[in-house]
């Protein structure tokens, strides 16, 4: 229970739902006016103003790389909730212990590690104060002040400004603690960036949902605030990969079977917050791992006998899966594995299975767990077969009620943000030419049978669609479903693949991009030697966007973003980075992120700064579906390790960038080449943890350190295509 000092009655609680802190007209006339000098309380008399005046703290600005997107996105400052706190605690340098704990608890350090790092003279409290706010400026020039915010009978409980409790020209990020009451303020946050522009908020709580109030400031203030208890889903980070292995015959020169394994797993955060769940995916997998190695080790023998009898017509036996991310949220995890096996024949047998999980508990779960009426699904999935399939498609004596009741553990089916779809493989309800048969239902269309748990999801989130396959949803938000096909046309000198996506039979082909309602006048036609599984991004206001992963080459991958909301497909961007990628030891295979969450995602650019590297950046999708990076750097993962080859010096920094002593490193000595912008700078991580900075120098394209060529100040760099 939180410690309340009511210390106002409901009358002036009354004023103020009535009148909000300073948006009345004539206070927001008087907020535009804003001096760049400090604002002084309208209760003190004018010999008040002679007092000495409030000391501006000591300089501190580490680099924060969320100013980024509040630049991008036009806010003036963003706010973070960091909780309750004691109201009897003192200051940073009296109780920094106590508010570290608060940060640990409160998961932030990780997101926001400059909060470890705050000087006390960046700390702001007011009396009896038990609100807890971190308060970034996007400007790391503006001026910002704090004052006491006064509301009382004397000014009629309109508020006015008080005390100055703090002022810097700096624009630092502060630490505000203020407010007895959820509803009173008693803070006043000031911000004038170098343009002139201002922002007047008094930060407090919502008594209806207890989020920080920004709606009157909407495009002004960003919160930063995760809420736990607010019922909303959290979007889980995934890498998903495949194992490959195949048996070549030395005898016959001929590759006779091979294995292709799928991997699934949480990245490290995730893994710690959701344990039941990531051991429930390493066991499952595992099992798939084995089983299809198994098959693989009967394809062997069967594929040898079948080329002694038909070499002519010989092709590989093959064993694989690859998995797809449908959902992953707090709530409900969902995989679809698509599979194929090929045993000799006239045609393989492709499938589809799904695995789907409560995130919590780490179980699968069953229909009966996610469906209160499984007598109504029949009726649901026939009302769809009907739309997108002739009924000649299937078994004539076809009962869909008698196929639920037989099969019900048999069917696949995916547990997807916005419904669930089943997934008919051949032969179960048609034959094999009719193809495979999916259906979606929408939770919206039918929330009556669906257990509302699981229908509670994120607003924003990624699906993995499979190339050439039929995916149904609601693309330009008209209440139907539509169906998208993502697929790749070979050019007619059989070298490139374009792409080609279907709505509702309607093909947008990329030749067809000449048309300016479709594509931009300067936009880059592209072709690939290969394209990979697209991803449908879904954000919270309704846009919907599709990404496809190009090969090009000497391996370089690209990505083409193509904006679905209005039911046509336009071309948005192409992104000369790929998806991040890591390697896993245990596996022996690459992995690759998922993209599940349209504003947590990471991307690798090829840079040629010391050698040829990938560098990974975080990015989130903007407005018109342009995607920005959260750093103005690269980061290497796996750090890449270098010798000196010479006597040279670096200097110290620290984190955020910010320069030290110079510092020598010795011939022999290894550096870990950990960062850089691929302009000004690259850091190392030396032997004993510290980071020291290399300064560039560029002449037509060849990178310099002090005047020396990088391949001979390091033994180990490789410049690549």
């Amino acid at each position: 229970m939180k410690n309340r000092k009511w210390l106002l009655g409901m009358t002036l609680v009354m004023g103020l739902v009535l009148i909000g802190c300073g948006k009345s007209e004539e206070t927001e006339s008087t907020t535009v006016a804003i001096s760049k000098a400090p604002p002084v309380s309208s209760e003190q008399t004018v010999e008040s103003t002679t007092t000495e005046a409030v000391a501006e703290p000591e300089q501190w600005n580490p680099g924060i790389v969320h100013r980024q997107m509040l630049f991008d996105e036009g806010y003036e400052a963003g706010v973070l909730f960091l909780g309750y706190v004691n109201a009897e605690a003192g200051d940073l340098e009296s109780d920094r212990d106590y508010y570290q704990s608060v940060f640990e608890e409160q998961g932030y350090l990780e997101d926001f590690p400059f909060l470890a790092e705050i000087p006390n003279s960046n700390f702001v409290q007011t009396e009896y104060g038990q609100e807890l706010y971190c308060i970034i400026p996007q400007d790391g020039m503006a001026t910002v002040s704090v004052n006491q915010w006064i509301v009382n009978e004397e000014n009629d409980f309109e508020g006015e400004s008080g005390d100055v409790l703090y002022r810097s020209e700096y624009g630092s990020p502060i630490l505000l603690k203020c407010n007895v009451s959820e509803i009173v303020s008693d803070a006043e946050v000031l911000i004038v960036d170098n343009k002139g522009n201002t922002l007047q908020w008094c930060p407090y709580i919502s008594g209806m949902d207890g989020h920080v109030v920004t709606e009157a400031l909407e495009g002004e203030i960003y919160d930063f605030t995760k809420y736990p208890d607010d019922g909303s889903a959290e979007i889980l980070d995934v890498l998903v990969g495949q194992v490959y292995d195949y048996y070549w015959s030395d005898q016959y020169d001929v590759k006779l079977a091979s294995m292709t394994a799928p991997i699934v797993t949480l990245t490290e955060e995730f893994e710690e917050e959701y344990p039941k769940l990531s051991l429930a995916l390493q066991n499952n997998i595992d099992v798939r791992k084995m089983k299809l190695r198994e098959y693989y080790e009967e394809l062997i023998p069967m594929a040898e006998d079948f080329y002694l009898d038909f070499a002519e017509y010989f092709t590989e036996f093959e064993a694989e899966e690859e998995a797809m991310i449908r959902r992953a949220d707090s709530n409900v995890f969902s995989v679809l594995y698509r599979g194929n096996k090929y045993e000799g024949g006239a045609h393989g047998y492709s499938y589809y299975w799904g695995e789907n999980y409560d995130t919590k508990t780490g179980e699968l779960l069953r229909l009966d767990e996610v469906i209160t009426d499984l007598e109504a699904i029949p009726g649901l999935v026939e009302e769809q077969l009907n739309v997108y399939w002739d009924p000649l498609y299937f078994y004539q004596d076809l009962d869909l009620n008698q196929h639920f009741k037989e099969y019900q553990d048999s069917i696949a089916w995916t547990l997807d943000y916005y419904g669930i779809t089943f997934y008919f493989n051949p032969y179960e309800i048609a034959p094999y030419a009719s193809g495979m048969q999916i259906v979606t239902i929408p939770f919206a269309d039918h929330p009556e049978v669906f257990v509302e748990k699981y229908t509670n999801g994120p607003e924003s989130y990624g699906i993995q669609l499979n190339l050439e396959t039929p995916f149904y949803y609601d693309v330009d938000s008209d209440g139907e479903l539509n169906e998208v096909v993502v697929c790749g046309s070979v050019t007619d000198d059989l070298i490139y693949v374009e792409h080609n996506v279907y709505i509702d039979d309607e093909c947008y082909e990329q030749s067809s991009y000449d048309n300016d309602d479709y594509m931009p006048d300067d936009a880059v036609q592209i072709t690939a030697y290969e394209i990979f599984t697209p991803r449908l991004i879904h954000l919270a206001d309704g846009r919907n966007y599709l990404f496809i992963e190009n090969l090009e080459d000497s391996d370089f991958r690209t990505n083409t973003v193509y904006e679905l909301t209005d039911g046509t497909v336009k071309m948005v961007q192409t992104l000369y980075s790929s998806l991040y990628t890591e390697w896993s030891d245990s596996e022996e295979c690459i992995l690759r992120q998922a993209l599940t969450d349209p504003y947590n995602f990471r991307m690798d650019t090829r840079t040629w700064v010391i050698g040829t590297h990938d560098g990974y950046q975080t990015y989130y999708i903007g407005e018109e579906g342009y995607s920005y990076t959260k750093e103005d750097y690269y980061t290497f993962a796996p750090n890449i390790t270098f010798t000196a080859l010479m006597d040279f010096e670096l200097k110290l920094v620290d984190e955020y960038g910010n320069a030290g002593d110079a510092i020598a490193v010795k011939a022999g000595e290894e550096l870990t080449y950990y960062r850089t912008d691929a302009s000004l700078f690259a850091d190392f991580i030396l032997n004993d943890g510290r980071i020291a900075r290399a300064e560039l120098q560029w002449d037509e394209g060849t990178c310099y350190i002090d005047g020396i060529y990088v391949e001979d100040l390091f033994e180990g760099v490789v410049f690549a295509g």
